[in-house]
């Protein structure tokens, strides 16, 4: 079998990360019965969810590039491997956690709920 192309493989990690990041992000949006970034709920407007989410999936992105190249100058303990079958180390065990962690904070971000009239309104009580 031949070997696999380099840039093929490059468009895989890439491509997958972004995918598996945005899949994180969006978890329980689609059946959309359970939704709540993609709700009427939200006040915050799609083009503003999606300029937030490339910003963010952009950075990420880029800290994947910069992990592929630090990753041949770190010590030994970051790059074992952990699992038995599969080629995963430790270094990226802890940016798959990091990028776990990121995309909760990302969904916090992109949900705004209006406020309802009747629990409290926007203006100041002394300038009415």
């Amino acid at each position: 079998m031949a070997p696999a192309h380099p840039i093929l493989l490059a468009w895989f990690t890439y491509g997958g990360s972004a995918v598996l990041y945005s899949a994180f992000v969006l978890h329980g949006e689609f059946p959309l019965n359970g939704a709540r970034i993609l709700s009427k709920k939200n006040i915050r407007p799609i083009t503003s969810m999606i300029t937030m989410h490339a910003v963010i999936l952009g950075i990420l992105l880029y800290s994947v590039h910069m992990a592929v190249a630090v990753f041949p100058f770190l010590p030994n303990w970051l790059t074992i491997q952990v699992t038995g079958r599969g080629h995963v180390t430790l270094f990226e065990l802890i940016l798959i956690l990091v990028f776990v962690c990121i995309s909760q904070v990302e969904r916090k971000w992109l949900y705004v709920e209006q406020e309802d009239s009747a629990s409290g309104s926007t203006e100041s009580p002394g300038f009415s």
